[in-house]
């Protein structure tokens, strides 16, 4: 037979992260908790009241939600970094245009005062 507290210690552990990803989507589509829970529950395909059952500790086969949920937070993950891949590609798109600007900047200054000196 299991450990009752290895049930319980994973319980809590996934329903720490179900509640850290329930919390992000609050903040990422300005919703309340029962409707950012719904959100998540929905695009994991879980029945809502699994969550609610999780997050109070009343989850009878935790088993079957903990391969949602870490699938679920991996998807969110990959999206995070495909998204900051693409701003870190337009960011040091702006910075190398930007260096060339200041490049060319210079240059002219320098063309400039040449022709100041009579060189």
């Amino acid at each position: 037979m299991k450990d009752p507290r290895f049930r319980d210690d994973r319980m809590s552990s996934i329903a720490s992260v179900s509640e850290r990803i329930i919390r992000e989507v609050m903040i990422e589509r300005g919703v309340k908790k029962p409707e950012a829970r719904k959100i998540v529950a929905r695009e994991m395909s879980v029945a809502p009241g699994s969550l609610d059952n999780l997050q109070r500790g009343r989850l009878v086969h935790v088993e079957r939600l903990v391969d949602r949920i870490n699938a679920y937070l991996v998807r969110r993950i990959e999206k995070k970094i495909a998204q900051l891949e693409g701003e870190l590609a337009t960011a040091r798109l702006a910075y190398r245009r930007a260096g060339e600007i200041d490049v060319l900047r210079a240059e002219t200054a320098l063309i400039e005062a040449r022709k100041a000196l009579g060189k």
